[in-house]
């Protein structure tokens, strides 16, 4: 039988078959082996985990066959140590054994180092401060350099250039004042707290106390909360001298346009 003869055989036909059958054979049981092996058609919705401390997360997480790494850690006030971050995003579906990277809510506060030096002006030293975000108060003592920079305080201890302070505590710089100089009393009504510290500042004058009304309950309230009242008030009779202190009060109503100032001579 010639090679054509062979080819249009029924075994020629037959034996074709036999190898379609076996490869596949082959090909179906190497697809199914190779899907269980990676798991192709496994997938895991992942997890809402802002706002969870860690070791909830973790929990949640192992369940679900995932583990999650901190790559990151930022400040802000509330809710300290919990996750504010993460990557794939909620809703996501990855396979198991995936890990998920998040950024979480530090403890404490950023510190930060303060570059104020004895001599400086006012002007610099509030400038530098307000780069860094921290406040601060002011006190004055008898010098020949008025608004120079004598000397520092934090939490009660002497302080110098170059101590670390916390973001968003306070500092305190003594001043210079010349003999008994006076300064007039600027208006704060309609200004926030820290508004009104930088402009006495700017005056060479000290806050005093600040009275909340009723209305003010939380820490969000007090930085909302808006001057209707100082004492003393602000015209061109009631210059103070050098380094005294204004007291204020703060509301959250709106201020109207006659709101009165209050003067110390009224108590």
């Amino acid at each position: 039988m010639n090679i054509f003869g062979f080819i249009f055989s029924k075994v020629f036909f037959k034996n074709l078959l036999y190898s379609f059958v076996v490869v596949g054979v082959i090909v179906g049981f190497f697809a199914i082996w190779l899907g269980s092996y990676t798991g192709h058609n496994d997938f895991v919705e992942v997890p809402d985990l802002r706002g969870k401390m860690p070791e909830e997360a973790a929990s949640q997480l192992d369940e679900l066959g995932l583990a999650f790494e901190i790559i990151d850690s930022v400040y802000n006030e509330g809710a300290q140590g919990t996750i504010l971050e993460q990557i794939p995003e909620p809703g996501s579906r990855v396979k198991e054994s995936r890990k998920l990277f998040v950024t979480v809510n530090a403890s404490n506060p950023p510190m930060k180092k303060v570059n104020v030096k004895i001599g400086e002006s006012l002007r610099i030293a509030a400038t530098k401060l307000g780069i860094l975000g921290v406040s601060f108060t002011t006190e004055y003592k008898p010098d020949i350099c008025s608004d120079c920079v004598l000397s520092m305080r934090y939490q009660g201890k002497d302080f110098k250039s170059g101590d670390l302070v916390k973001k968003g505590d306070k500092i305190v710089l003594v001043l210079g004042q010349r003999g008994g100089e006076k300064t007039p009393v600027p208006s704060l009504i309609g200004l926030s707290l820290d508004s009104a510290e930088f402009r006495l500042v700017r005056a060479s004058l000290a806050l005093g106390y600040p009275f909340y009304d009723p209305d003010v309950l939380s820490k969000d309230d007090s930085s909302n909360a808006k001057i209707y009242r100082q004492s003393p008030s602000a015209n061109a009779d009631h210059s103070l001298r050098i380094g005294s202190q204004v007291d204020i009060w703060l509301s959250l109503k709106p201020i109207s346009a006659d709101t009165t100032e209050i003067n110390t001579d009224d108590f």
